[in-house]
C-alpha cells in the first residue's frame, strides 16, 4: 500500500520500522529511506494510542524532515489516544 501512495504522489518512500518489546512498548524506531529537507505524509493504519505516531513524528523531525502530515485509517483512540494526535508536532 505504501508504494501505491508513492506512486500515486510521484514521491519518494520511506519507512519508520519499528520493533516492539509487548503489545504495548515499541523497542525502537528507526527510519529507511531519506527524508532530510523533505516533507513527509506519514500513513498509519490503525491508532489506538497514538503511541506509535507521537514516536515516528518526533524521530522524522530530528531526522530533519521539512513539513509533516499524517493520515489515519481505522481510529480507534483508547486512552488519550484522540487528544494526543492534536498534540503531534506534525
Amino acid at each position: 500500500m505504501a508504494h501505491a501512495y508513492a506512486q500515486f504522489l510521484d514521491a519518494g518512500l520511506a519507512i519508520v520500522a519499528k520493533r516492539r518489546k509487548s503489545a504495548t512498548e515499541i523497542e525502537a524506531m528507526t527510519v529507511i529511506g531519506e527524508i532530510r529537507g523533505k516533507n513527509v505524509l506519514m500513513v498509519d493504519d490503525l491508532t489506538e494510542t497514538a503511541g506509535t505516531l507521537t514516536a515516528a513524528a518526533k524521530l522524522l523531525k530530528k531526522e530533519g524532515r521539512e513539513e509533516s502530515h499524517c493520515l489515519r485509517f481505522h481510529a480507534i483512540f483508547k486512552r488519550f489516544g484522540h487528544r494526543k494526535t492534536f498534540e503531534i508536532d506534525y
